[in-house]
Order: structure tokens, then C-alpha cells, then sequence
């Protein structure tokens, strides 16, 4: 994806025959209607091992034709709703396949759900999507899956993007996406949210050290409340309406995940790694935490296409609103 233009042109939806991974397609179709993008759907057919003697080609091939069959009756109700597909099956071991699949093939966004077809599971991320998120290298949309689906017929419309910032360049690629998003929708709506510490976190309750973490903590927030109003200014200059709030918790990714509820939002967007990036990791601690949580809509731009290496702009990042004017 390039961030110069933080624009998607193709995305890559994975089904695997369930409705519940189905729950993924209204938001790559609202995302490419606003983007122009192309739609991908992969199905990856998982053929039988009989074990040491291989895997039987006759049964591998019904496998693959059943799948094919499948995708294609979806990608033709796609392209008969006028949105732009192709499709393609493979067989293989699901995470490997569309991560592969990925990289491979100029795909500048996976969206899937949190659970599949048999991922019956306490935890915030089945077995597939959980190896498709960590290996991934692309950015990827997380949609819920363990409800009820409860999208209205017209689609999925993202009024209400909830946007983590932190100060850092990446901040500023989720905050030029979002105003991307929102500029194209009516009534859209950017909330910059941004975490920092409780004093009461920083140092023990009637010491002296606790008297000068609560000064620096209200210069903390008098300093980040000026970066925000310039930025919703800036943004509110080219079009896009949008406020922030601050939240003074010693648990960013729950503070992030909370706000999103209260304020309804139908897409909380950030970046993979924040100011403190850990470049061993697929993604920094407040995206990670927001992830494990079982939140609403997210989309992770990801800022490390390769394991191991964390890349910044190649260029100094334009303000939100020089940004928000290219698109």
C-alpha cells in the first residue's frame, strides 16, 4: 500500500464456505466502492492426507472444483452488484495459503473475521485468523464474527472512525486513511483518540514523586491537547469533520477499546506500531492489545511489510491535512 497516497487498490477477502467468514464481504465491498478497489476472493480448499502415501489427486481435484464452484457463484453476485472481482481458488493449509497468497500478488489489504467454519473458541482470534494476522505482512481489516451479523441490507457505512494517535508519523498515515474514509462518506466523522498515563501510575499515592507526575502529566495533556486541535483544524480546513479525546489511563489498548464503544464507532483505524515500534514484532503493544480484545471493526495498517523490519515513510510525513487533500 502506499502511504504517500494511503490508498487500497486491491483487497483480499479468504472464505472458507462458512457464514460467518461471509460477514467479511459487505466491508471489502464498502471498501472498495469508496477506494475503486479491486476485489479478491481466495478459497482455499483443504484436500485429505491419507498420510504417508500422499494426497489422493482424484480427491484432490473434487476438492478444488467444489471450491471453485463456491467462489464463483459469490464473485458473480459481486460483479453483478457492480463491484470489481476476481477470484482464484488454491489447496493447502489455510493460513499459509493466503498469507502466500498475499504477498505474492500485490494485495494491499486482507479482510476477514475474527472466526471461521469450526472456530468454536473463547479466544478474541480463531486458530486461521490468528496465524493470517501474524504473518500476514500486509495490512488487514478484523471483522467480528462471534455475533449475530447485524449489517443492514443497504451495506456497511463507517459514520463513526474511531483513530489511536500517538504523535508519531505512523499516527498520521491511520489519521490520512480515515479522513480518506470519511470524506467520501456523509456525515463521516473522525474521534482522534489519544492515551497517556494516569499519574497515579507513575509514581505512589502522597509522595513527592506522585506531586511531579501529576505536573507532568497535565503538561503531558496541555501539549497533546494543542497537537490535536491543530490537527482537527487542519483537518476540519479540508473537509472533514472531526474532534478527539484524551484518555488518562495506564491501560491504553482497554482506554482505546472503551472510548470505541461509548462512541459507537463503526471502524476504529490505526497503525501497526506506534512512536515505540518493536521491529521483532508483527505488531506494537497498544495494536496488539487492541486486537486480543473482543472490540468492534478494526483495520490495521501495517507499517512492517517484512519480518524484522520496520519501515517509515520514505519520505517526512505530510501534515493530516496535506494529506486528507490528496485524496
Amino acid at each position: 500500500m502506499g502511504r504517500e497516497a494511503c490508498m487500497l487498490k486491491h483487497i483480499l477477502v479468504p472464505l472458507d464456505g462458512s457464514a460467518q467468514a461471509e460477514l467479511a464481504l459487505p466491508h471489502a465491498v464498502a471498501l472498495a466502492a469508496l477506494f475503486d478497489a479491486v476485489v479478491v476472493l481466495l478459497r482455499v480448499a483443504e484436500a485429505d492426507d491419507p498420510g504417508h502415501g500422499g494426497v489422493d489427486p482424484i480427491r484432490w481435484r473434487l476438492t478444488e472444483q467444489r471450491g471453485a464452484e463456491y467462489i464463483q457463484r459469490i464473485a458473480a453476485d459481486l460483479t453483478a452488484k457492480g463491484v470489481r472481482t476476481r477470484w482464484e481458488v488454491t489447496v493447502g493449509k489455510p493460513a499459509e495459503q493466503i498469507v502466500d497468497y498475499a504477498r505474492l500478488n500485490d494485495i494491499d489489504l486482507i479482510v476477514f473475521t475474527t472466526h471461521g467454519r469450526g472456530d468454536a473458541t473463547a479466544f478474541a482470534l480463531g486458530g486461521t485468523a490468528h496465524q493470517i494476522a501474524e504473518g500476514a505482512g500486509v495490512s488487514i481489516m478484523l471483522v467480528p464474527a462471534a455475533k449475530p451479523s447485524q449489517i443492514p441490507a443497504e451495506g456497511v457505512c463507517y459514520r463513526r472512525i474511531v483513530v489511536p494517535v500517538d504523535g508519531s508519523t505512523r499516527g498520521d498515515w491511520a489519521v490520512s486513511l480515515g479522513a480518506g474514509i470519511a470524506r467520501r462518506i456523509a456525515d463521516g466523522e473522525l474521534i482522534l483518540v489519544h492515551a497517556i498515563p494516569e499519574a497515579a501510575s507513575l509514581a505512589p499515592s502522597g509522595t513527592e514523586e506522585q506531586r511531579l507526575a501529576d505536573v507532568l502529566v497535565k503538561a503531558t495533556r496541555a501539549r497533546v491537547e494543542q497537537k490535536l486541535r491543530d490537527t482537527v483544524a487542519d483537518l476540519s480546513r479540508t473537509g472533514v469533520t472531526a474532534r478527539y479525546r484524551i484518555a488518562e489511563s495506564s491501560h491504553t489498548a482497554a482506554a482505546i477499546s472503551d472510548i470505541a464503544k461509548q462512541e459507537g464507532a463503526d471502524l476504529t483505524l490505526l497503525v501497526a506500531h506506534g512512536s515505540a515500534a518493536e521491529a521483532r514484532l508483527a505488531y506494537g503493544s497498544v495494536c496488539a492489545g487492541l486486537l486480543a480484545l473482543r472490540g468492534g471493526v478494526t483495520l490495521v495498517l501495517q507499517d512492517q511489510p517484512t519480518p524484522g523490519r520496520v519501515v517509515e515513510p520514505a519520505e517526512p510525513c505530510p501534515s493530516p491535512r496535506a494529506l486528507a487533500a490528496r485524496l
